[in-house]
């Protein structure tokens, strides 16, 4: 007897191979083949030959197994039928994989797996739709749900089941990934009939799991018979196999829709087309090229004397506010602004914008922003005191407070070695904000995806802009999809070096040379147009971005990779030699202790983002 295995496995093991010969061993235990080698040695020597002479059993002798071994078979294959359908509560995809993959190996049979997934995709969607029926629009109060799921998003789907175009919906969100939650929590929120949403749910599930259990159990069994061949490898490709399969499963659920197809093209897109990478992917080549600086110069901390009237220069983590009130003080062209602490309350915070605003003649939109924060991340057009308040109590840090300023939107990268009288501008970008015009026909959605530039940013739309996506706008109507000047937020940049006069670089050194301590980095303006900006006039100073800021004209379509890491390395080259001299000068970098303090605290605060 085993007090590991069952007595019950073994005579299911006799039931499935035919040629198996079932000898029961009283009193040895789980190791007794170690511990009593040379009896079992007999058995098995003996069992070859027979075999090997044609005198084991064959499939005629199945009849005559016990039938208990058969009903364990049944039991087995309710057991595992049952534990795939809870798996899918965590993850539908993968529950199919891995019941295709133990189809594979004959764990279960394929009839069992996908009986066993559909049945369990079919009952957690179902209850995600008796939660919405159950809490009904309370719960879009509630934080995790609002997240999820917005009124007007609610509104949407009542609308889409008013038209009888509810059910087709719900069969399509099956091929969509992230569609299907908020989708069926809408449709119980709204009281979808139950018996039209229960038979389109087993419709798209009836259609979908077959597929990715038996992808999963035809490309399963080449996958893991060439890793079986290397044991060593064994772990791994499991691993493989299962994440082969999702996205090759992933990939043919999107090719099912005109809405997925376009989806996939975006992520294609995206992959191709280097300006959408992330940072981790495209900055590798630059922070080796840093690191070589580094020890040209022998120093790791020396750029952090660039700009001594910033805090480490700018490297992270500094303040908007500080920045634009040096600037203000040394006479530079600001937009206006404020500072609104954090530890004030709701009420005090809001009192401070509305007397911002009627100090400065000023109405909505306004932005607001907060005082620490790079790329764009979490600034606001805010067009009521109510989208105010949303924004306030959002915040974890001080927020800023500024005029909206119309016209044109450029980036102006200025630099001035200390030594040196005059300094130059960089490069330019000239910032376009995107727009989808209406046909009359189609609604937002379909525009964004349908239109050449949108299509890149194609998510990161369809969720900013999720409340209005079946509005179908008129021909001839322009939708603004981004109105921040911040590329990974949606706009469009352009090098604009062909804007550099003599005229313009007059005036941004005239206003930089004023302000002590300044030598190194980008500004963010508007002016009423392009003429004004060649002609160095009417420039506004939205925000002044110190040692990390970007020649971001690189960003341009028409450039390349390679002219991308040329211009970062010609601009970290310059910062370079700015720190050697403004060191000469006498002033001295920040600590490698304070440095590393500081990208500590960047770091946690982007996990901290991470998490909420």
């Amino acid at each position: 007897t085993d007090g590991l295995v069952p007595f019950q496995a073994a005579l299911a093991h006799k039931a499935m191979l035919p040629h198996a010969r079932l000898v029961v061993y009283e009193k040895a235990g789980h190791l007794a083949i170690y511990r009593q080698t040379e009896r079992f040695a007999n058995d098995l020597t003996a069992f070859v030959e027979d075999v090997e002479s044609g005198a084991a059993e064959s499939g005629d002798e199945l009849a005559a197994i016990d039938e208990s071994a058969v009903a364990g078979i049944k039991r087995s294959g309710v057991f595992m039928g049952t534990l795939l359908g809870l798996a899918t509560f965590a993850s539908e995809d993968l529950a199919c994989i891995g019941g295709g993959l133990l189809a594979t190996k004959g764990a279960v049979s394929l009839q069992v797996a996908i009986l066993g997934c559909l049945l369990g995709i079919f009952v957690g969607d179902f209850a995600i739709y008796l939660m919405g029926r159950l809490m009904g629009e309370s719960a879009l109060k509630l934080p995790l749900v609002r997240r999820l799921l917005h009124k007007e998003r609610v509104d949407q789907c009542a609308r889409w089941f008013d038209k009888k175009e509810g059910m087709a919906l719900i069969v399509s969100t099956r091929f969509i990934p992230g569609s299907r939650v908020p989708t069926y929590f809408a449709a119980g929120v709204v009281k979808a009939s139950p018996f039209k949403f229960g038979l389109a749910l087993f419709v798209a599930a009836a259609v979908w799991t077959p597929v990715i259990v038996g992808l999963s159990y035809w490309l399963g069994g080449a996958f893991l018979e060439f890793f079986e061949k290397h044991e060593g490898l064994a772990l791994i490709g499991l691993l493989v196999s299962a994440v082969s399969i999702l996205f090759l499963a992933r990939g043919l659920s999107g090719l099912m829709t005109w809405k997925g197809r376009r989806l996939l093209f975006s992520r294609f897109k995206r992959i191709v087309r280097w300006e959408f990478w992330p940072m981790w992917l495209f900055y590798p080549p630059v922070i080796v090229y840093l690191l070589w600086k580094m020890l040209r110069y022998r120093s790791v901390t020396m750029l952090t004397a660039v700009n001594p009237c910033m805090p480490a220069s700018g490297l992270v983590y500094e303040s908007k506010g500080q920045i634009l009130a040096h600037l203000q003080k040394h006479g530079v062209p600001v937009g206006r602004f404020e500072v609104i602490p954090l530890d004030w309350d709701d009420e005090r915070k809001l009192s401070s914008i509305r007397a911002f605003m009627e100090q400065n003649g000023l109405s909505y939109p306004i932005v607001l922003k907060p005082d620490v924060g790079e790329r764009g991340e979490g600034v606001a057009i805010v067009k009521s005191d109510e989208e105010a308040s949303g924004f306030l109590e959002a915040q974890e840090e001080d927020s800023i407070v500024q005029e909206f300023l119309p016209g044109r939107e450029y980036g102006v990268f200025y630099y001035r070695l200390p030594n040196e009288k005059r300094g130059s501008v960089l490069s330019i970008t000239d910032k376009r904000f995107v727009f989808v015009t209406g046909d009359g026909k189609s609604n937002l959605e379909r525009l964004i995806l349908s239109d050449r530039r949108a299509i890149g940013m194609a998510r990161f739309f369809l969720g900013t802009h999720q409340n209005e996506l079946d509005r179908v706008i008129p021909e001839g109507e322009s939708f603004a999809l981004a109105e921040l000047g911040t590329h990974c937020r949606g706009a469009l940049f352009l090098d604009g070096s062909r804007l550099i006069t003599p005229e313009l670089v007059d005036s941004i050194d005239s206003m930089s040379r004023d302000v002590d301590g300044f030598h190194f980095g980008r500004y963010d303006v508007r002016v009423p147009s392009e003429e004004d900006l060649m002609a160095g006039e009417n420039i506004r100073i939205i925000e002044l971005n110190g040692l990390t800021s970007e020649s971001t004209n690189i960003y341009d379509p028409k450039h390349g990779l390679l002219f991308a890491y040329r211009t970062l390395f010609k601009q970290w080259d310059i910062a370079f030699r700015i720190a050697r001299e403004s060191v000469t000068k006498g002033n001295r970098p920040e600590s490698l202790r304070t440095v590393s303090r500081l990208i500590a605290r960047h770091l946690m605060g982007k996990a901290s983002e991470r998490e909420g």
